[in-house]
This record gives C-alpha cells, sequence and structure tokens, in this order.
C-alpha cells in the first residue's frame, strides 16, 4: 500500500480539512489517497492520524485524546509564551537591523499587481552516489545535510539575484512546548535564514556559518513570521511573499514512512499545483537518494527556466563535493565579476 497525499491551500470555509478515499489495487497494492488542507495538519499530525487509524483497524482501543489545538491557541496567546515572543523577538530585531536589499530573480515574466498562486514543479532525484557524497561532507564538516543543501542553494540565489546579501525561508515544526507532540494541527512556522554568501570564504566555512545561522533561527522559531513581517517590511507588496521569495525544506525520511497493517509504508507528498513562493525547493529524504520537487511560480517562470536552475544547482553540488575548499565566490560569480585593481597615476 502507498499512502498518497495531497495538501490543498483552499479556504478553510469552502472544503472539509480532510478526504481519503482508498483506491484499490489490481496489479499493484491499494492506494490511500487523502487531500488535506495545509492548514489542519503537519508531518507529525500525519503520523498520528496513521497510527490511529491502523489501531482501529485492528480493533485496539485508542489512548485517552491530549491536548486539542484549541487549547494550543490559548496557551500560545498565555503570558509565559508572549514572555519567551519578546525574548526571541530580540534575535530577529539583530538579524534584520538593517533592512534587506531589494532583489528579484531574473523573471520571464513581470509580476503582476496581485500574485497568483498557479505553479508548477520540476522534479528530479540526486542519485544515490550524489546523496551519499553530501551526507560525508555533511559528518565531515559536523553539521547536518540540511546545513549542507542549504549552503548550496544560497550560493545559487546569490548568483541569480546579483545580490550577496541572501534570505531564504524554511519551515520549522513549531513543536517546541511540551504535552502538544501528538495534538494534530498545523504547528509549522517558517523562519528566515539570511546570510552573506562572501566570496571569501570556502564553501566550507560557509555551510558551518550557515549551520550556526540555522541553530539561531530554529532556537527562536516561536515568533511568529507575520510579526516579522510587520517590523521588517509593514508596506505590503501583493505582487510578491514578504521577506523571501525562495524557500528550501528538507523531509526527514522517519516522516516518509509509517507502519501501517504490519508493514513500513511509504508516504509521499504530491505537488497540489499551487506555488506559495516563486521558487519552493522541496527534499525528500530517502534510505539511499534524495527525491526533488522544485516548485515555481508558473506566471512568472518557464519550466525550462527552472531546469537550467536545477542543473546549475546539480553542478554546484557536484564542485563543492569534489572540492568543499572552494569559493564561494566561484559559486555565485562574484570572484569572475570581479575587476582587477588597477592604479591610476593622474
Amino acid at each position: 500500500m502507498n499512502l498518497d497525499l495531497t495538501v490543498d491551500t483552499a479556504e478553510l470555509a469552502s472544503a472539509a480539512s480532510a478526504l481519503v478515499r482508498l483506491v484499490p489495487g489490481k496489479l499493484i497494492d491499494p492506494v490511500l489517497s487523502g487531500l488535506l488542507l495545509s492548514a489542519s495538519a503537519d508531518g507529525v499530525s500525519l503520523a498520528v492520524l496513521f497510527e490511529e487509524l491502523d489501531a482501529l483497524y485492528h480493533g485496539t482501543p485508542l489512548a485517552p485524546a491530549g491536548p486539542c489545538y484549541r487549547d494550543y491557541a490559548h496557551w500560545s496567546d498565555g503570558a509565559v509564551q508572549q514572555s519567551a515572543r519578546q525574548r526571541q523577538g530580540a534575535h530577529w530585531a539583530r538579524v534584520f537591523a538593517d533592512p534587506p536589499p531589494a532583489t528579484d530573480l531574473p523573471l520571464d515574466r513581470f509580476r503582476p499587481a496581485i500574485r497568483s498562486l498557479a505553479g508548477a514543479a520540476v522534479e528530479f532525484d540526486l542519485g544515490a552516489t550524489r546523496t551519499a557524497g553530501l551526507r560525508g561532507l555533511a559528518r565531515r564538516l559536523d553539521v547536518t545535510l540540511f546545513a549542507v543543501l542549504a549552503a548550496a542553494h544560497s550560493p545559487l540565489m546569490a548568483r541569480l539575484t546579483g545580490e550577496a546579501d541572501v534570505v531564504i525561508g524554511t519551515p520549522v515544526s513549531g513543536r517546541t512546548t511540551p504535552g502538544f507532540e501528538r495534538t494534530a494541527g498545523m504547528f509549522v512556522n517558517p523562519v528566515c535564514l539570511r546570510t552573506a554568501a562572501d566570496p571569501d570564504l570556502t564553501f566550507a566555512q560557509y555551510a558551518r556559518r550557515l549551520a550556526s545561522t540555522a541553530d539561531a533561527a530554529f532556537a527562536n522559531q516561536d515568533f511568529p513570521l507575520q510579526d516579522l513581517v510587520a517590523r521588517v517590511a509593514p508596506e505590503r507588496d501583493y505582487r510578491r511573499t514578504p521577506l523571501f521569495d525562495s524557500l528550501i525544506a528538507l523531509h526527514s525520511s522517519r516522516y516518509l514512512r509509517t507502519s501501517f497493517g504490519g508493514r513500513a509504508v511509504p508516504i509521499r507528498l504530491e505537488f497540489n499545483g499551487q506555488a506559495v513562493f516563486d521558487l519552493n525547493l522541496q527534499l525528500y529524504e530517502a534510505a539511499r537518494s534524495l527525491r526533488a520537487s522544485w516548485q515555481y511560480a508558473s506566471r512568472l517562470l518557464d519550466h525550462e527556466t527552472v531546469a537550467g536552475w536545477r542543473d546549475a544547482l546539480v553542478d554546484l553540488i557536484d564542485t563543492t563535493l569534489a572540492d568543499p575548499d572552494t569559493p564561494v565566490g566561484e559559486l555565485t560569480g562574484a570572484t569572475r565579476a570581479r575587476l582587477p585593481d588597477l592604479e591610476f597615476d593622474l
């Protein structure tokens, strides 16, 4: 059996929070297909859902219900959490003490007055050899696999925008409060990763710096993104998302498989055709390889353009795997763009 899930960002008022159907298999295993509103569940919620569905299927009584999302909403508005958000707000005030530069991707078409959600995706696989190399490099640098991937992604964004000051988004679990580990709901909160793609750093140094930036962001993930936007970019531009146009996410393999019916069952998250960001690189971890879905705003970008950026990203990864001491300036193009030092005697 495969668990095939499509996330739908439609209005909550217009549909139920979840629709599930079982498609019988003929020559293959049956597929349990689900349609979930993005505001109703996250990856942890899905794990709990399938665990309880399996228990009901086998007639096993469910454990007593714990706190619900409404309890979390009440708690998050309380004095303790508000105090924590104030402390974390100080971190983000330092990160964005200087406003980020006005940059844009090299788009194929002008932005409409109101951003469209129409999207498409470039699907690809990094392959077993390249994935093993990335994992090995992460171990040698003593950073996470995500840090290495994000450190490869950010210089490409710097190359495309022509700006070394890079802000990208990444989702975090949002489940930092004890007692809500198994509560169903959408706890995910995007955070910003702001780094300077210093051309004089080696890739290895930059990956370690990005890892430190990510650690600090994750430690301050309870500060809501909308509050950060209100502070940093209070004037809304309806043509684009605030603070960052590109997001990267790595889905751990432990959330992409579940036990159901006494066997290990893969969970596959399917793209629903909506692009919340201009670029949204979703990476899915498996035992031997990384599968990627690079989702993009199809009103702004052509498939051929994003496919070319995919090739550039893969080439960049291969360059860093061959030599982690490659200067970041070579990855962003800044080194090639530098002019020689000249002296004028007038």
